[in-house]
């Protein structure tokens, strides 16, 4: 399974469409998600592995049907890249759509999102799981598979992961 899960994080990676690759840039960025989502908990106790909508939307589908989580992420990896690319033709680019999933123009109920918050900064991150449930995530990434928070009015110095990568849980 784990040499399943790095190869579609592999393909993943290559096909988004980002521009940047990790060998383009080799800056590495520390992050970190906070949630109270139980589904995202789920998955990340199932895989290691923290997941956009789309992405957790076909995993947990897939582990429905046939109860493989290999399957379950390669389906996740193939569907958030469809999702991607619908979003990108959509809003015009990452850049658009980072603006529209973060100034309240993106609607989920017409896409599920493709990409994640995360933050540069511990504090947010802890004040995101402030709640029920709350976790905090953290997880090293090179720079060029990150896409930066264009909006200048924000404070919570945000990047966008596409689709899904490993983080660990931290205490």
């Amino acid at each position: 399974m784990a040499t399943l899960g790095r190869a579609a994080l592999g393909i993943f990676s290559a096909l988004t469409l980002s521009g940047d690759t990790p060998q383009e840039n080799k800056e590495q960025i520390t992050v970190f998600r906070g949630t109270t989502f139980t589904d995202e908990h789920q998955v990340h106790d199932e895989t290691g592995l923290l997941m956009s909508e789309a992405a957790r939307r076909a995993y947990n589908e897939e582990m429905y049907i046939s109860g493989d989580t290999g399957k379950a992420i390669l389906a996740a990896s193939r569907e958030n890249l469809v999702c991607h690319s619908e979003l990108l033709r959509k809003y015009g680019g990452e850049t658009a759509l980072a603006v529209a999933q973060s100034d309240g123009s993106f609607t989920s109920k017409e896409y599920p999102r493709s990409m994640f918050s995360v933050t540069t900064n511990e504090s947010v991150a802890r004040r995101f799981a402030n709640g029920p449930g709350g976790k905090v995530y953290s997880a090293t990434i090179p720079k060029g598979m990150l896409v930066r928070q264009p909006l200048s009015s924000s404070n919570e110095s945000e990047y966008f992961v596409r689709g899904m990568w490993k983080f660990e849980e931290l205490k």
